[in-house]
Parts: C-alpha cells; structure tokens; sequence
C-alpha cells in the first residue's frame, strides 16, 4: 500500500479516535467566542453556558443538555437545558404561556408529594422569564429543583437544577453560575 495513503489513514483515525469522546457542544463557535474552558454551547441554537470543574456533560441531542456533578453518598446533583422544538404561540403573552406550564408541572407532579417552595418572576440576562423551586419524593427519595423557563429566539427554555434538599444550599451557588453563565450569540 502507498505509504502515503497509509499515512492518511494513521492521521484519520488519530483525529478520529480524539475527538470522538468529546461533547459536540464543547467545539461550538459560540464557546469559541467566551474563550472558556469549560463551555458548552449549540451553534445551531445559538447559545452557551458555562459548567464547573469535574462535572459530566449528557447530551441528548437538539439543544438538551445535562451537566451532572461527581457522586456524592451515591447521587448526583444535576442541571439539565431544554429547548422546546416548537415555537411558542404568538396569540399568548409570556405570562400565559409560563401559566400553562407551571399548571403543566403540577400536574406532572402531583402524585410525587410537590411542595412549591417559591414561585417567582426572574430575570436571566435581560430575559423575562419565572422561576419556581420545588420539593417532592419519588420513589421514596426527596429532591429539591430549581426550575427556571424563558422565552428566547421564539421558544421556550427550561433550565431545571436539581439535588438532594440536604444538599440543596451548597449547591445553589453552583447553579446559579450555570444558570447566570447561559447567554445568546
């Protein structure tokens, strides 16, 4: 075989084999732009945010996206993106649309004994949006999450963080910088 084809092959499947394992949203120009190590961004959606030092990206595909921290007691505290693929109905104000889907999360809720600790308006980065922060057990273990949706590019974003209640306050820092890190462009 020419040496040069051989050659070509070795270099193929070097690239290849390093760069399979990395998350596609680490290499998005939009990382490229905040100059950030720990980026993970979509082009395709246009956004970024920034994740903490040994935590795990789950891509899901689309624009959903989970960072998961390292295990602590055998759980891991998580914050996870969503971008709703459909765009939200122009007849609806803001306010309505956000009704529905915190009705929408109750409902989902119900028989996992919800407690609404807060339920509030926020603003992230310029962008309206509403913030709850719920308790519940599922399957006999209890959680805290921190639930923030707002309206960008015409679609509804969700930005869910979640931990053990125990736990919860020395998370909340944590998340609140991946939460204040997510921008547009």
């Amino acid at each position: 075989m020419d040496e040069k084809l051989v050659a070509l092959l070795l270099f193929t499947l070097l690239i290849y084999g390093c760069t399979r394992g990395q998350p596609q949203g680490t290499q998005s120009e939009q990382c490229k732009k905040r100059g950030m190590i720990n980026c993970w961004g979509s082009d395709d959606y246009g956004f970024s945010l920034i994740y903490p030092d040994g935590w795990q990206i789950e891509e899901s595909g689309g624009a959903k996206v989970a960072f998961t921290s390292p295990q602590e007691a055998g759980f891991s505290s998580k914050c996870s993106i969503l971008r709703e693929e459909q765009p939200v109905p122009v007849y609806e104000t803001f306010s309505e649309y956000l009704d529905k889907i915190g009705a929408s999360v109750r409902e989902l809720y119900k028989n996992n004994s919800i407690t609404i600790v807060s339920f509030e308006n926020r603003t992230l980065n310029g962008m309206p949006g509403r913030e709850f922060v719920v308790t519940y057990n599922k399957g006999g273990q209890d959680y805290k999450v921190q639930q923030i949706g707002f309206i960008g590019n015409e679609h509804l974003y969700t930005i869910t963080c979640s931990s053990r209640p125990a736990t919860y306050d020395e998370y909340k820092p944590i998340f609140e910088s991946i939460i204040t890190s997510f921008k547009f462009g």
